[in-house]
């Protein structure tokens, strides 16, 4: 079986989340009220749910939750039309944030982020190789001190059709019920609550 699980792990995550410890949010604040500010939130809860996905307990163990607790943050543009991501690490001697803007560029909705990205990579053992696509498609609700995650991850297969119909059916196979990998959705949702703004 040509093994997919290998693909997952080595993947550069879409988000960028920081394990550390955090205090709840102070105050009332209403959505979007911090324009050309980093706005920072401490994720409270988070789930992972499968559509259209093979079963396989190897391929779902590639997927996990959001930590409890990490940190997702973005700079809202003082205009309050786009938001730049934004990757955080554990500084809290004095729970401080430690952040720097990356290359992840969001739309403004209302009240709500949008981010649509694509990533590509080559599953290992494919001669000729069959790519592993994922698209994402993001949606941060903010709600005022509540922001609701939502990640949705369309994975399709490129390349040799011979070598990626082999992996599609190997997957399949492995799955109880009879899935691969192709058209898989897998979305990773959320809440956080509102740590602070900068």
């Amino acid at each position: 079986m040509v093994w997919i699980g290998t693909v997952f792990r080595a993947m550069t995550p879409l988000a960028a989340f920081a394990v550390l410890t955090v205090g709840a949010g102070c105050g009332s604040r209403k959505p979007m009220d911090d324009k050309g500010s980093l706005i920072s939130w401490s994720i409270t809860d988070s789930a992972v749910n499968f559509a259209n996905c093979a079963d396989d307990p190897m391929f779902v163990s590639n997927f996990t939750a959001f930590p409890i607790q990490s940190v997702v943050a973005y700079r809202l543009a003082k205009d309050g039309q786009s938001a730049t991501g934004v990757s955080c690490s554990d500084a809290c001697s004095n729970c401080q944030v430690s952040c720097q803007d990356n290359t992840l560029s969001y739309t403004v909705a209302g009240d709500s982020l949008l981010l649509s990205a694509q990533q590509s990579q080559a599953i290992m053992g494919t001669n000729p190789v069959c790519n592993l696509n994922q698209t994402l498609s993001r949606e941060y609700d903010d709600q005022g001190t509540t922001l609701s995650i939502s990640d949705a991850y369309t994975l399709t297969l490129s390349g040799d059709t011979t070598q990626c119909g082999l992996v599609d059916s190997s997957e399949k196979m492995a799955s109880p019920n009879g899935l691969g990998v192709e058209g898989c959705v897998v979305t990773f949702t959320g809440n956080a609550s509102f740590y602070g703004s900068q």
